[in-house]
């Protein structure tokens, strides 16, 4: 019979119970990210560089600045001058403060060998929200089934090598993977978290015996917020759809033949099972590692998530994620990397554990089902918020690009009108240039240019000049006297009287 897709699609709940890293292969330093200390915490911003280049008003000379100038000073340059506010693609917390201490010791220094490396998540590149790919949450899950039926069935897995004799023999059972494959039937969505929800940790190698020091030193990571870390930590949604689609006699299962056995799994089933694996491997871990002295800390942290594993419903699942997950979690029983080995011929697991602020283990999730009212609430309030937050940064660029305009229509209006006065200018030289000497000097008294002695001179000149002109300069040397004290009226001297007759008599007035 044909399947019901409403039967096989089953909403889910991805709740981080420790923080989460799976990075995109890509680090990011100072170049395109920066950091700020604001009133509530320290936040990394990653940036639109090449956007904030295009907005500069002197590119010319931010061109210069970036070649004369060495990496730590660019780098000191871009965190003083970048607005996140505008040119911010996300935001994350910065939960260890070491992450912050030693960006800004670091950042100008340019004796520095530090790089400021930080590892990427995997992103929504139109956003910049992190999310948990849906391969790797099936990825886990594979590992637990891969698990079970190498117990059940003794496939032998242990004495495979890596490759292609452990391909070969999981085809055997599952299929190939280009062809009809057992897990092609399962299919989950990626859990995109909302945006700016990340978090900024160090990861810091720890080891179960205290006496040994040596670490291998590890990158600052972003993560996913956490039980652990937080009071009210994220959800995120998606969906898994379990068995095939059309044509299938069974659509809400997987199933396996394994020698001469089918074992299927509904999705409660496939829930129970993946938890069975990955609690026996959480108690483990913290049984040989986190009840040591030296790493309590780690032991009190892990306790809301312990409380949340002790009331485990049918419908929730424990699953590792990530990196950081230990060889241990993504590993079957029977088969390990080579190394050590107990007097029993059983492989001695890994003796360090890499944790988020030198504390958290990375990777623990809860997975649940949900029903479809929750799920399409939660990807509204999703919607919502990242729609808030991408209109208040692009009426922020606005607002930067209406600014940019403004000054370039600015600075072309200053140009225009440098323009016109060049062109005035160079009429006014050639029109000076035609006129006699006399001529000049009376434009140079009617503009205000000449000074006193060049005035005198032109009142002299009068009975030398035509009638026209004549008239024009009394007119100029009487506007240029009225501006003066004693010049034109009130209390004259003699021979200034006279001058002013000489004006007046020129210009028929009284």
């Amino acid at each position: 019979m044909s399947a019901r897709l409403d039967e096989q699609v089953h909403p889910v709940c991805l709740e981080p119970l420790t923080p989460v890293h799976i990075g995109s292969g890509e680090t990011m330093d100072p170049m395109s990210y920066i950091m700020r200390e604001e009133e509530n915490g320290v936040f990394l911003y990653t940036v639109d560089l090449e956007s904030w280049v295009e907005d500069q008003t002197n590119p010319r000379e931010l061109a210069e600045f970036f070649q004369d100038r060495t990496l730590p000073e660019i780098r000191g340059h871009l965190a003083d001058r970048i607005d996140p506010d505008v040119y911010g693609l996300s935001s994350a917390r910065v939960v260890s403060r070491d992450v912050f201490e030693k960006y800004r010791s670091n950042l100008q220094d340019t004796k520095s060998a530090n790089q400021l490396l930080i590892d990427d998540p995997l992103r929504n590149p139109r956003n910049g929200a992190l999310f948990i790919p849906g391969s790797s949450v099936k990825g886990a899950i594979r590992t637990a089934i891969i698990d079970y039926l190498d117990q059940e069935c003794g496939l032998g897995l242990q004495w495979k090598k890596p490759g292609r004799d452990m391909n070969k023999a999981l085809e055997g059972v599952f299929g190939p993977p280009n062809k009809r494959n057992t897990f092609q039937d399962l299919k989950m969505g990626d859990f995109e978290a909302k945006m700016d929800q990340a978090r900024v940790f160090t990861a810091r190698e720890v080891r179960r015996n205290q006496r040994d020091t040596a670490a291998t030193p590890k990158n600052d990571c972003l993560t996913t917020p956490a039980l652990c870390t937080e009071q009210d930590p994220p959800r995120l949604y998606s969906t898994v759809t379990l068995g095939r689609v059309f044509g299938e006699e069974h659509p809400g299962i997987i199933q396996v033949k394994c020698q001469g056995r089918t074992y299927r799994w509904d999705l409660l089933q496939l829930l129970q099972q993946c938890t069975s694996f990955y609690q026996s491997r959480y108690w483990r871990e913290k049984e040989r590692f986190y009840k040591k002295e030296h790493l309590r800390d780690t032991d009190r942290a892990l306790e809301p998530v312990d409380e949340t594993l002790a009331r485990l419903a049918p419908d929730e699942m424990l699953l590792r994620l990530g990196h950081y997950s230990h060889v241990e979690c993504v590993t079957i029983s029977n088969n390990s990397p080579k190394g050590k080995k107990n007097r029993k011929g059983y492989p001695v697991f890994g003796t360090t554990r890499t944790l988020a602020h030198g504390i958290y283990p990375f990777g623990w999730v809860k997975l649940r089902l949900c029903d479809w009212e929750e799920y399409e609430r939660a990807r509204r309030e999703k919607q919502d918020q990242d729609s808030r937050i991408l209109r208040a940064r692009e009426r922020a660029r606005d607002e930067i690009r209406q600014k940019k305009l403004e000054k370039a229509r600015r600075q072309e209006e200053q140009r225009r009108r440098e323009r016109e006065e060049e062109e005035r200018r160079r009429q006014r030289e050639q029109e000076l240039a035609a006129m006699s000497e006399e001529e000049r000097l009376v434009v140079f008294v009617e503009q205000g240019e000449a000074i006193d002695n060049q005035v005198d001179e032109l009142y002299f000149r009068l009975e030398q000049l035509g009638e026209d002109l004549r008239v024009r300069a009394a007119r100029a040397i009487k506007g240029r006297w009225q501006q003066q004290t004693k010049k034109w009226s009130g209390k004259l001297s003699p021979k200034q009287r006279q001058k002013v007759d000489v004006i007046q008599s020129i210009l028929g007035e009284d």
